[in-house]
């Protein structure tokens, strides 16, 4: 709300898969005896690689950093929002309702730099104060107050086109959806329950109550300091490279073993398998199951909902979706190739 003779309630200017059918259920009960192990999964990708290489005699393509790439600008996103004006008749008038002090408080230097967790907040605030100052003015003042009650009206219809500026242009979440400078760990994944449950609440505050300015930024800090998707995007993503990468090669190296001849070094093969699979790269994939399916309902809130871009929803997907599945694509991809090889010359997955 800016002075100019009147007032203004306006916009600012600027794990594994979860199925894979019987391939997977083959696996999934070595996951009980990982250790406490945790380190980079690129670094034991590129071990599991290195080795590969030297038993089976192959060369394998090496992919550099994998970063999250297609997220539009935040400018881009951000939608203008039509204002309301109240003039300085009316502004006197309303110096008895809260709604006084608020419009006061947006016309102060700081009022005028509100960042969009602020605005959401306050736009919030007003659209409750019309309310309660229509109600206190409507045997008074009955015109105002009709007036009053339209604005309001109107305020609660452009709370999803604030909460769309919120989740799409904010620092906190564009962080935590496009940047992330590690990977998901073992065992080490600071904040991720938190950054789950602060995304939850995040997709719900375009229709629920999020209550004070302090616990709205004190969730979005949480998300940014977590950057789980983030985190969980590129981890899936790295996963999915390596295999790629790694599975026709290694898919005509073991078709090509006699199992018999080649007894030993097809359980060289086998042990560097698991060694380095099912006890280091396995367990990461399995934390990026569990985490995507807790993000779940908050993404599909997100992807969901009609105010947010269109280009912004299609990043979500690229990830969150299409990235998840041409993930657990690899992963089973990779898994067959090694369960044809023990099931042709008798072997066991565990027994070195």
């Amino acid at each position: 709300m800016i002075l100019r003779g009147y007032f203004s309630i306006e916009a600012p200017s600027w794990c594994f898969p979860k199925r894979l059918g019987v391939i997977w259920l083959i696996f999934a009960p070595l996951l009980s005896g990982c250790s406490g192990f945790s380190a980079d999964v690129e670094d034991n990708l590129a071990e599991y690689v290195s080795r590969l290489e030297r038993v089976l005699e192959i060369n394998v393509d090496r992919v550099s950093h994998t970063a999250l790439q297609g997220s539009p600008p935040k400018r881009a996103l951000y939608k203008k929002v039509a204002s309301v004006e109240i003039n300085l008749t009316e502004f006197y008038t309303l110096q008895q309702c809260e709604l006084g002090a608020l419009v006061a408080q947006r016309n102060t230097v700081l009022g005028k730099q509100q960042d969009v967790a602020a605005r959401f907040h306050y736009e919030t605030r007003i659209a409750d104060a019309l309310g309660s100052c229509a109600q206190h003015v409507k045997h008074t003042r009955p015109a105002l107050a009709s007036t009053l009650f339209q604005w309001q009206k109107t305020k609660i219809g452009q709370r999803a086109l604030h909460w769309a500026n919120l989740i799409q242009t904010s620092d906190e979440t564009h962080l935590a959806f496009t940047l992330s400078p590690g990977l998901l760990e073992q065992q080490v994944n600071k904040d991720a329950m938190a950054a789950i449950n602060a995304l939850g609440y995040l997709s719900n505050i375009e229709t629920q109550s999020h209550g004070s300015l302090a616990e709205l930024n004190r969730q979005l800090k949480i998300l940014e300091s977590s950057r789980l998707p983030a985190k969980v995007w590129r981890t899936q993503q790295t996963i999915a490279v390596a295999l790629n990468n790694l599975t026709p090669a290694v898919h005509q190296a073991l078709e090509n073993l006699d199992c018999q001849q080649d007894s030993e070094k097809t359980t060289i093969a086998r042990n560097v398998f698991y060694l380095y699979f099912i006890e280091k790269i396995q367990p990461v994939g399995s934390i990026i199951n569990d985490f995507h399916y807790k993000m779940e309902p908050a993404m599909d809130r997100l992807l969901n909902a009609d105010l947010l871009d269109i280009r912004y929803k299609a990043y979500l997907r690229t990830y969150h979706q299409a990235g998840f599945e041409a993930y657990k694509l690899a992963v089973q991809n990779h898994v067959q190739v090694w369960q044809n090889m023990l099931s042709r010359c008798g072997l066991s997955p565990t027994k070195r």
